[in-house]
């Protein structure tokens, strides 16, 4: 009876050890200031492979272990099943003038954006949101039509973002755009085979422009 009780809470163990080291890997990921479980665009993004091998890591992230060399045909679509949306470094925009933004949801302090999250947990949406002159946002992710993911005085907000398409207008001033990542878990047969970094010289897609600014 108390071997029984050791070995299961060994192995309540190893699976607390285990859940807590990917929410590490994505929640507190150094290359990443930013994690979601959302994708540019308003669409679920297509893309098709432009090379005969794509290098799959075992958890969204550079540093992770390599474990598969995909073989897969030139421009046969990629099927996957999930995607994490990655903000390697956010662009700073700085409000010129006094203003509004409209249509803004607040997240509260997030550094991992999961869907769940993003569709049921907002404290929104308001309707009008003002700023004051010399604010700092950190822009962290584009959507789609006008609308974006942003940090402002830690919290995190999804909505309007009207210095996108005008980044020196007269109410904003954003000197760079964001720089992002996006990974795919590729799928095979229904069954998961690990994680690919989306890049411009290895896929087709017309999402791309939207989100690939390295």
């Amino acid at each position: 009876m108390h071997k029984k009780r050791l070995l299961t809470f060994v192995l309540m163990v190893i699976v607390i050890s285990d859940s807590n080291f990917v929410y590490s890997l994505e929640s507190s990921n150094p290359e990443y200031v930013f994690v979601s479980e959302l994708t540019p665009g308003e669409h679920l993004p297509e893309f098709y492979a432009a090379t005969t091998q794509l290098t799959l890591h075992k958890e969204p992230s550079k540093l992770s272990p390599v474990v598969e060399q995909f073989k897969i045909k030139n421009g046969e679509k990629i099927t996957f099943d999930e995607t994490r949306y990655c903000t390697v470094k956010p662009a700073i925009v700085k409000t010129v003038n006094s203003t509004y933004l409209y249509d803004v949801i607040k997240y509260g302090k997030l550094k991992y954006f999961s869907m769940k999250a993003y569709y049921e947990a907002g404290s929104g949406p308001e309707s009008k949101f003002a700023l004051k002159s010399g604010e700092v946002i950190e822009y962290l992710q584009y959507r789609a039509e006008g609308s974006c993911i942003f940090r402002w005085r830690g919290d995190i907000y999804a909505g309007s973002c009207s210095w996108e398409g005008r980044p020196n207008s007269a109410d904003f001033n954003m000197e760079s755009l964001p720089i992002n990542e996006l990974w795919v878990r590729i799928t095979k047969n229904k069954k998961t085979s690990g994680w690919f970094l989306v890049e411009k010289k290895l896929v087709t897609g017309s999402t791309l422009p939207y989100w690939h600014r390295q």
